[in-house]
């Protein structure tokens, strides 16, 4: 997860990261960045946003 008030370079590298497992075989549909407008880079925006995760990477859809 990423925020909008990070700073750019930051948010780049992510997107860089997520192109770079794609490009090396990994499957798109096991990954999800998510960038927060406004969001704080700070553990209370991460308190709100970690149910959220938990949900996404404990779904069904992860267990096959």
């Amino acid at each position: 997860m990423g925020v909008t008030n990070e700073n750019a370079g930051l948010r780049d590298e992510m997107q860089l990261m997520m192109d770079a497992l794609i490009a090396a075989g990994f499957d798109s549909s096991g990954m999800y960045l998510k960038i927060v407008s406004g969001g704080p880079h700070n553990e209370s925006l991460w308190r709100l946003k970690i149910a959220q995760a938990w949900q996404w990477l404990f779904s069904e859809r992860h267990h096959r």
